[in-house]
């Protein structure tokens, strides 16, 4: 049943609670968060907390999203860092174009994204967009993610480094829909094991111009 405010959702968690809390040793095992947990968390409306009402979500403040956060966490670890990073993907999609933006949300108001921000990628630039190749670590989330992003050397048409206006090299952050990567099985810990927190990485994939940003720059 889908909620529709933070009383509701935050009810909705613990009303899970005893369930999920005697999961703990399969996540842990799993290494991930189980499919149907994830479920579950979307019909509790969790990953649509801070998505604006005219996508879909219930563009609820701060302070009350992370009022389940905590409850999350205190029901396991790993769930509620796992959570805290995916109900984050609506903030890194409003840096986009509004266009992009909607068409993302269009599909679902429970879209999630996984990456990272280091820049452990290339994006050398081409006609429209950029190439990109890079592996990027501890992508939190990554199996159950629609979109994962990564950090990336800004390259020329020649392969050269370009260099920003304060002289160091230039970034850039790209987003591909997670059907364009792959998910490197190697998360291997002792803590927070039911995280997922793999490598992923991209190949040579095409982002349109859209889907890149410099983060130190962008805003909503």
């Amino acid at each position: 049943m889908k909620t529709n405010s933070r009383s509701a959702v935050l009810q909705a968690v613990r009303e899970l609670a005893p369930s999920l809390s005697a999961r703990g040793a399969e996540i842990e095992l799993a290494r991930r968060i189980p499919a149907d947990v994830i479920g579950l968390l979307k019909s509790a409306g969790v990953f649509r907390m801070f998505v604006p009402r005219s996508h879909g979500g219930l563009d609820l403040p701060l302070l009350e999203g992370l009022e389940v956060l905590e409850e999350l966490g205190r029901i396991d670890g790993s769930l509620g860092w796992t959570t805290m990073i995916g109900v984050g993907s609506p903030h890194l999609f409003a840096v986009l174009p509004r266009s992009e933006f909607d068409a993302i949300h269009a599909a679902s108001p429970d879209i999630v994204a996984a990456g990272a921000m280091a820049a452990q990628g290339e994006a050398r630039t081409v006609a429209g967009g950029y190439r990109v190749t890079g592996r990027w670590n501890f992508a939190t989330g990554c199996h159950h993610s629609d979109w994962f992003y990564g950090s990336c050397a800004l390259k020329d048409e020649s392969g050269k480094p370009v260099m920003g206006t304060d002289g160091k090299p230039a970034l850039r952050t790209v987003l591909v829909p997670a059907s364009s990567a792959r998910i490197l099985d190697n998360w291997q810990v002792l803590g927070m094991r039911g995280s997922g927190s793999h490598d992923i990485s991209v190949e040579d994939v095409f982002v349109p111009e859209a889907y890149a940003f410099d983060v130190a720059a962008a805003r909503p």
